[in-house]
């Protein structure tokens, strides 16, 4: 059966899916004694007359914060996908309980049903054989047989139907009697509950295990193959742990929370002061005066003609290739290790993205590597400078561009007001090498809006159809005179005054940037870890990262950072593995790419950060 849950506290939802007689009232009952879960019932039982949209049913449970329980034969006789039903409850775990022993299972099984007895512990269970009530049962090879397959046909249906993103948490039903303290640590773990100040109580300690030949009268008679058949170890296939390259689930929060997130915004009074006068003036909207002030200082930063602020970095890179007129066969080339945004603007427009490794040694595609995926449908490239690690050779890449008369569009989310040496030693910006230059200003980025975007552009032209784009196609001179179909994709006022605020202090962060980068580096320069490539002359980072040898390192790492409070994220999963993307990927592979993202990870990098912080953080 399985159980489904909401943790109150934290909202976060589970389902314990389980078949009868395998523990799921014992475990149940043990986590239903913590004061952050809730848990209670069948969901999906006959009793509760259930309407012919069964998911909206579900839904309204929930909504009464009823949590239920729910066989997985219900769930397919409802003509249910598990992986319906996990997305419409909201489910973030999934806990899978099972029982070694086929044999075992069904005796128990059939004694339940015979005696209507589901729980017992481990007092009921002494009187009832002081008293000499032992309740034994016969079971068939044939009964056995087809309790077995019809087990494993709705293992390998659950197992085909699983979501990709959901990472379960095996619980066998032996160990958990052997050693329950053990197997609820590893589950209030990935929940982020706090088990070290609260002691899990049950009703009755469950009773002693009785072996199969104790309960089955005709024990000797069954053939030995199916005393030692196991129900579903070997037939739940999840896939996502079937893939090397597949990520490992997050790390959880401890209970205490974290000690060091990931990254936090940088907001400097500047920012709080245009933010606040935003407010007093009533200037909020994308039509005020902080969007035209954020694109006018945009300008000065890049020595361009075009600047127009956008709602984030994806609708960045949308107007621009629509500006572009792509077409259904037009291909866009970008680095396998990059942010899914990337792919995900192209294929809005109805293009066909195409994946490039990186270049030896380097986090980004070189031109060779970009060379050997394009073709005559190649009508643009997106550079994106990968976790602010420039591009190398940016001028012959531009140049090789131009001659091809491919567009190159440089996404500089991770790099705004990075700066590189040219080739006749000048310092110039990133962003400023290709046509455009897009951005996301997401809260986490060197320089953000709480969220937003920009595009930048040498070509003075485009500034009209831009603010066009942006725009729901509005014309300058007739105000509901729309020439073509696009989004709205404006930034409003609020944003766009954080986002002067943040430019007007850009030197600064930069320099705090190179700091951290110094302090990791000392720090860390005696461990076996391989540290990401200098970001620029200077040194400066959007995000500090390392790689390990293996990805089962990287995750115990990670796990061991995590338990101490501090917060890390993995490297980007390489494009080219992304399920969205599959459909149009062939079975070409990508090893620079796939080696950072299954070994990599960034650590704490903001600018609150100091030098002790660091320090410990290296320490851990």
């Amino acid at each position: 059966m399985a159980c489904f849950s909401l943790l109150i506290q934290t909202m976060k939802r589970f389902l314990l899916l389980a078949n009868p007689r395998t523990g799921s009232e014992y475990l149940s009952t043990l986590l239903r004694s913590h004061p952050e879960i809730g848990l209670d019932g069948e969901l999906l039982n006959d009793e509760h007359n259930l309407p012919d949209d069964v998911l909206q049913y579900c839904g309204q449970q929930l909504s009464k914060f009823e949590q239920k329980f729910v066989f997985p034969e219900q769930i397919f006789k409802r003509k249910l996908r598990f992986d319906e039903l996990v997305r419409h409850l909201g489910a973030d775990v999934v806990i899978v309980l099972w029982r070694k022993s086929i044999a075992e299972q069904l005796s128990s099984l059939r004694i339940a049903e015979k005696t209507g007895v589901w729980f017992e512990g481990v007092e009921d269970f002494n009187n009832n054989h002081k008293n000499g009530l032992k309740v034994k049962t016969s079971i068939s090879d044939q009964e056995m047989r087809e309790y077995h397959e019809f087990l494993v046909k709705d293992w390998q249906t659950i197992g085909s139907q699983w979501p990709i993103d959901i990472i379960p948490i095996y619980v066998c039903y032996e160990d958990l009697i052997a050693d329950p303290l053990t197997q609820l640590r590893q589950i209030m773990a990935r929940l982020s509950c706090d088990m070290e100040t609260y002691v899990f109580t049950s009703p009755g300690a469950v009773k002693p295990a009785v072996p199969p030949s104790d309960k089955i009268e005709n024990w000797a008679q069954i053939s030995d193959e199916l005393k030692v058949m196991d129900c579903i170890e070997k037939n739940l296939n999840v896939k996502c742990q079937a893939l090397d390259f597949v990520p490992d689930p997050e790390p959880p929060m401890p209970s205490k929370g974290w000690r060091y997130n990931v990254c936090a915004p940088f907001m400097p009074n500047e920012a709080k002061d245009n933010v606040i006068q935003a407010l007093v003036s009533g200037s909020v909207s994308s039509a005020g005066f902080w969007p035209k002030e954020m694109a006018d200082k945009l300008r000065k930063v890049f020595d361009c003609p075009v600047a127009q602020p956008c709602s984030n970095g994806f609708t960045s890179l949308v107007i621009t290739m629509q500006s572009l007129g792509l077409r259904s066969d037009d291909e866009v080339i970008m680095p396998s290790l990059t942010m899914i945004a990337v792919p995900n603007a192209v294929a809005f427009l109805g293009a066909v993205p195409v994946f490039a490794d990186c270049a030896d040694g380097q986090y980004n595609p070189g031109l060779n590597e970009i060379l050997d995926v394009s073709s005559e449908r190649t009508r643009a490239v997106v550079l994106t400078h990968t976790y602010g690690v420039p591009t190398e050779h940016l001028e012959s890449i531009a140049n090789e561009c131009k001659a091809r008369k491919w567009t190159l569009i440089e996404d500089i989310s991770e790099c705004v007001g990075v700066r590189v040496r040219t080739e006749s030693g000048e310092s110039r910006l990133l962003g400023t090498f290709g046509d455009f230059g897009c951005a996301s200003l997401y809260a986490n980025k060197i320089i953000h809006g709480g969220d937003g975007g920009f595009v930048v552009a040498k070509d003075a032209v485009l500034m009209t159809r831009l603010k066009a784009l942006v725009n729901h196609g509005f014309t300058p001179n007739y105000h509901f005179l729309h020439f073509e179909s696009t989004m709205n994709a404006k930034i409003n006022g609020l944003g766009a005054a954080l986002v002067c605020g943040c430019l007007d202090r850009m030197d600064q962060v930069l320099a705090h940037r190179q700091l951290l980068s110094q302090w990791y580096r000392q720090y860390l320069q005696d461990l076996p870890l391989e540290l990401m490539p200098e970001c620029g002359p200077s040194d400066t980072p959007w995000v500090f990262g390392i790689v390990c040898e293996t990805k089962q390192i990287r995750h115990k790492l990670r796990a061991y950072l995590a338990e101490n409070g501090v917060e890390t994220r993995d490297y980007f999963y390489p494009l080219h593995f992304q399920p969205a993307f599959r459909r149009i990927t062939s079975d070409r592979r990508y090893g620079r790419a796939e080696r950072l993202g299954s070994t990599g990870f960034y650590l704490p990098t903001y600018y609150d950060l100091t030098q002790i912080d660091i320090k410990y953080i290296c320490d851990v």
